[in-house]
């Protein structure tokens, strides 16, 4: 790359270069198709296919991959395959970009009609990120609308006892332990909040929703 005046700014040598380079030199690397294929399929991506009409994915998904990553920007929800993240070179890390993929996938499937779905993906999202707030509320409020109160109330303990602060969180467990003291009553208690580190505190969240539900 050149100045108007001919001076060099600097220059990209492309593939496997043998001289010494300068100061101000760029080197790249090219990669072979399979070598990124293979790379790409160990963190559950992919490609989509360029002549598909229907923009479906290429076979080098692997079932756990979840289509949505890439082809739920620019085509129709595709079936689900099983979430597992647990198959990916680092299972133990959930990016921002996971988790707003992963809940918008899970507002696809309530959208489309698949509530099970939709719980099942906040749910599975909360469990491998449990400071994921935003995650939770939108869990406990679909198990509100769907009528699953006894997992709601679970939900909801979950909420408090991972975001103490969180005082919308204890506000919304009152309101349901008071509207369905049986469910309280009877013994209910979270299986999975014990298996979580709290995060640090979340404040000035907002509420479940603007809806009552009760």
């Amino acid at each position: 790359v050149l100045t108007p005046n001919g001076y060099l700014v600097f220059q990209l040598p492309i593939g496997h270069f043998q001289d010494v380079p300068l100061e101000d030199t760029i080197g790249i690397r090219s990669y072979p198709n399979q070598e990124i294929e293979e790379c790409l399929r160990r963190n559950g991506l992919g490609f989509l296919h360029p002549l598909s009409s229907h923009f479906e994915c290429m076979d080098s998904f692997e079932p756990h991959s979840h289509q949505f990553r890439l082809a739920q920007k620019i085509c129709p929800m595709l079936p689900a395959g099983s979430m597992d993240w647990d198959e990916l070179e680092q299972p133990h890390f959930v990016s921002e970009l996971d988790a707003h993929l992963y809940a918008v996938y899970a507002d696809d499937c309530v959208r489309a009609g698949n509530h099970p779905e939709g719980i099942h993906t906040l749910q599975i999202l909360v469990n491998k990120n449990p400071d994921y707030l935003a995650g939770w509320l939108r869990l406990a409020a679909l198990l509100i609308e769907t009528g699953q109160l006894p997992q709601a109330l679970v939900t909801m303990k979950e909420i408090t006892a991972l975001h103490p602060d969180y005082q919308e969180g204890h506000r919304m467990l009152k309101q349901l332990i008071q509207k369905c003291p049986n469910l309280y009553d009877s013994g209910i208690y979270s299986l999975s909040a014990s298996q979580h580190f709290p995060g640090d505190p979340s404040r000035d969240f907002p509420a479940l929703t603007d809806r009552e539900y009760f």
